[in-house]
């Protein structure tokens, strides 16, 4: 699989990280008067202010890297373990992060060494047109990335005590989250329950009980990164897939194949959001600021994330109710449909 540097930055970095800051003043504006003023609630910020910027941490047990978002002056947050997408990493995904902290919850992302700050650059070669392309092929069968992936997100959860040290509250740990973009995805769905299929062949399984639920933004179906029509048979625990028909990236996959964990799981507390006007950016909020449909599509993504987090994370019970029905269909103007099972 190979994707050339310019469609490799337009779908993974958007524009400019600036961006993402003038994304991040959306949360404070006026909600729209057509809009109802609970989703508005969802997808502004919560009772917090962001940290003004992430703790970089090395957690010293493990030594992996991490980038923490928390909720400034709050006294505890409930974690949340956000794995990053493929050459990505998380301060693309600041505007997102920053939003959940608000919410009240701690936002551990670990630097995953496929990141373009790791060894992400050894995956480009030089391309016909005299560009950079990005070989992804490997990593999209390679079991021990899959592993190294899921490890360092263990090991936020296990070093929670230092993560909480570090920000001076506590990162409640009783139901933490997993959550990930594109490939980060794929490590929530193995951190779940999902199994997949390497290049040799073999099954692998790694699913760590303890997350209690995942939030997957654009998850990879059937087809891609060894994943068959048995592998969401072990899925049992509480799952919200966002993703939508212009959902596209490097693997080809369509919106419609990335419902597989949604409707090839166990039915049981799993939710899905299909962005009817999506595009492959509008997780990272890079280009809100500058662009008033992208603005909407971001804050949907907020809206139904942030619904679902307080649900599981915190049993809130308005918010289960919110996405267990066509509450969001109505409430987002028909910008989305939410579906359960």
């Amino acid at each position: 699989m190979q994707l050339t540097r310019r469609a490799f930055v337009a779908a993974t970095l958007g524009t400019p990280l600036a961006n993402a800051a003038r994304a991040a003043d959306g949360f404070l504006r006026p909600p729209p008067s057509s809009t109802d003023p609970r989703y508005a609630a969802y997808s502004l910020q919560g009772a917090y202010a962001a940290s003004e910027s992430p703790l970089a941490m090395v957690l010293p047990r493990s030594r992996t890297r991490v980038l923490v978002f928390y909720p400034a002056g709050a006294p505890s947050g409930r974690l949340v373990v956000f794995s990053h997408g493929l050459l990505s990493e998380p301060q693309v995904y600041r505007a997102l992060l920053g939003h959940w902290a608000t919410h009240g919850f701690v936002v551990a992302c670990p630097i995953h060494d496929d990141s373009l700050m790791e060894r992400g650059l050894r995956m480009r070669s030089a391309a016909a047109d005299g560009g950079a392309a990005w070989n992804l092929g490997g990593v999209a069968g390679d079991a021990e990335a899959w592993r190294a992936r899921a490890q360092a997100c263990i090991s936020a959860l296990d070093e929670v005590a230092t993560i909480s040290n570090a920000i001076n509250m506590v990162a409640l740990s009783e139901r933490p989250l997993v959550t990930g973009h594109g490939f980060g995805a794929f490590t929530g769905m193995l951190l779940s329950g999902a199994t997949a299929r390497s290049k040799e062949g073999d099954t692998l399984a790694i699913p760590d009980q303890r997350f209690y639920a995942s939030a997957l933004l654009s998850p990879y179906g059937e087809g891609a990164f060894g994943l068959d029509a048995s592998s969401w048979e072990g899925v049992a625990r509480p799952v919200l897939a966002v993703t939508g028909k212009g959902d596209l990236d490097a693997s080809g996959q369509d919106g419609i194949r990335r419902t597989d964990v949604f409707t090839k799981s166990p039915a049981g507390y799993k939710h899905l959001a299909m962005i009817r006007d999506a595009t492959p950016g509008m997780f990272t909020g890079q280009r809100a600021g500058s662009d008033p449909r992208e603005l909407m599509r971001f804050d949907d993504v907020k809206a139904v994330t942030t619904a679902f987090m307080k649900a599981y994370g915190y049993h809130d019970t308005q918010a289960f109710a919110d996405i267990c029905g066509d509450w969001f269909l109505q409430a987002s103007l028909r910008r989305l449909d939410f579906a359960y099972r």
